[in-house]
């Protein structure tokens, strides 16, 4: 069986069951925290580690810094924590997606690659450059599992 590449163009982060419009650029973190579980019994000197906790979390840049996207992004993140979800914990649906067609913007359902949970936004940056584009920057945490 052969490889299939996956391009960045391909690779989307997921707002509910939608891609983030005018994507520049995603970053997608899965990560564990590890405890060393050696004891005095441990054999060889080697260190041995657990998983004690996992997290991921999901960045996005676009160029969609509307007024309109602004106010959706800070409203929000100022209400966020106000509800649950029917997972039970609170915040946005996030996930991301292989894509294709038009823009870049049709979902693939992929097996292999799609993934979401629930995500709290606890960033959003926005860079106003001389004579540039301005770029939003969003960074949403996961709060529960990633699925």
């Amino acid at each position: 069986m052969a490889l299939k590449k996956l391009l960045g163009s391909n690779f989307r982060v997921v707002e509910g069951s939608a891609v983030i419009a005018q994507a520049t650029a995603c970053q997608v973190t899965v990560s564990g925290n590890m405890e060393s579980a050696r004891t005095k019994d441990t054999p060889n000197g080697y260190d041995q580690e657990q998983m004690v906790s996992k997290q991921w979390s999901a960045q996005v840049t676009t160029i969609d810094a509307s007024v309109t996207t602004l106010r959706k992004y800070i409203t929000l993140f100022n209400t966020q924590n106000s509800g649950q979800s029917s997972s039970g914990y609170a915040g946005l649906a996030i996930g991301f997606d292989e894509t294709s067609g038009t823009n870049n913007s049709d979902l693939e359902h992929s097996t292999d690659i799609e993934h979401s949970g629930v995500a709290l936004l606890n960033d959003i940056s926005l860079q106003a450059n001389n004579r540039t584009t301005c770029q939003l920057q969003l960074q949403f945490t996961g709060n529960g599992p990633l699925a």
